[in-house]
């Protein structure tokens, strides 16, 4: 951690730095999903927390997402998930971290 960069986020800096919109990271909070310290009216996140969701310390997380109309199209969530994986992980392969693929298709609930 450079020393110049504060230990406590303002919601919206966090969500810039994990990829998210704010209402999401607000929502984590709520949920307890994210650890965050109050500041008067607002919530701060430390940056650990930044740093335990990105599972990194030098970089944003990337999430990957495919999706298809139809249960006959999963082969083709499948491929997909696969051209979006190789790729994350060619402009990722210089940089210590992971990511997250997920699928969802229009007629399922949950992803």
């Amino acid at each position: 951690m450079k020393t110049d960069e504060p230990k406590l986020l303002r919601v919206s800096r966090a969500a810039h730095q994990l990829g998210l919109h704010p209402f999401t990271v607000r929502k984590w909070i709520k949920a307890g999903k994210i650890r965050a310290i109050r500041v008067g009216n607002e919530a701060r996140v430390p940056r650990s927390e930044i740093e335990r969701l990105a599972g990194k310390t030098d970089g944003r997380l990337i999430v990957l997402y495919g999706r298809v109309s139809g249960q006959g199209q999963k082969s083709d969530l499948e491929t997909q998930l696969e051209r979006l994986q190789t790729w994350a992980k060619e402009k990722r392969a210089d940089k210590q971290g992971g990511f997250f693929a997920g699928k969802r298709s229009a007629s399922s609930n949950s992803p």
